[in-house]
């Protein structure tokens, strides 16, 4: 019997790459999922639909996560579903590539807000309904431990994030809440897709030790390890997974006129 079993797990972005193999992956070992989406309700359908066809139970909802208000009703609208709220996944984020010169107030704020924002609005919201048990998993990256041109908007929120998390965690540790995160590093998404894709694909995956990106289902699978209730003593950490490319020197660039968003 999966230790998630009965509990109740909201995933935000989670039409995107990494969270539709969240999703699929929570609920395969009992959970049941409400899958956040804010612009691809088709994909959202379609992961829920595929969840309740193999016998899991899973609906969707909406809301543009980078404003606080909207974040909070979409975490409500999650609670009021089943009546509770067990596990929390942030995973809801993009990012915008420029170079710092170029890089103009809008641009980092945008991404601040929907990156960072969506964590804390949803975190003090979704806490409430959690104390006394309960697991918060931020998505973040390894962009937070180190720089890559072209991506800091996308790094600093993500940093932040690792900020947020640790502070958080030492915060509701009383309270029986656990709130960790995990840093993928460059998995097989949408998000990285054009990155992967162009001359400079072959030399990122050749600077990676395993020499791979990270499948997004293996993500996953260190996502539903962390909600277990067993792990009582898990909580402010900071977990990699990333085929060691944050041990390793990465040089390159991301594509500086590409717009991405999950």
């Amino acid at each position: 019997m999966s230790e998630l079993n009965g509990m109740h797990c909201l995933i935000t972005g989670g039409s995107g790459g990494i969270g539709q193999a969240i999703a699929r992956t929570l609920a395969s070992h009992g959970a049941s999922i409400t899958v956040h989406y804010n612009k691809n309700e088709e994909t959202a359908k379609l992961v829920a639909s595929e969840i309740n066809q193999n016998g899991g139970q899973a609906n969707i909802v909406s809301g543009d996560l980078s404003v606080a208000e909207a974040a909070k009703e979409v975490v409500e609208q999650a609670y009021a579903t089943v009546g509770q709220l067990d596990i929390l996944v942030n995973c809801a984020g993009m990012t915008k590539n420029k170079l710092v010169a170029d890089l103009e107030e809008n641009d980092w704020l945008q991404v601040m807000k929907a990156n960072l924002g969506s964590v804390i609005s949803c975190t003090q919201a979704a806490s409430k309904y959690m104390l006394g048990g309960g697991a918060i998993i931020n998505v973040s990256s390894i962009m937070s431990l180190g720089g890559w041109r072209g991506n800091v908007a996308y790094s600093m929120s993500k940093a932040a994030i690792d900020s947020f998390t640790r502070t958080a965690a030492i915060e509701y540790a009383r309270f029986g809440l656990r709130i960790n995160a995990v840093l993928p590093g460059f998995a097989e998404t949408e998000l990285i897709s054009d990155l992967l894709k162009n001359d400079s694909a072959s030399g990122i995956i050749n600077q990676i030790p395993t020499r791979r990106p990270v499948p997004p289902e293996q993500i996953a699978e260190l996502v539903a390890f962390i909600a277990r209730p067993t792990n009582t003593e898990l909580t402010g950490s900071m977990i990699t997974i990333d085929g060691a490319s944050a041990a390793a020197l990465l040089l390159g660039h991301a594509d500086s006129k590409k717009k991405h968003v999950r």
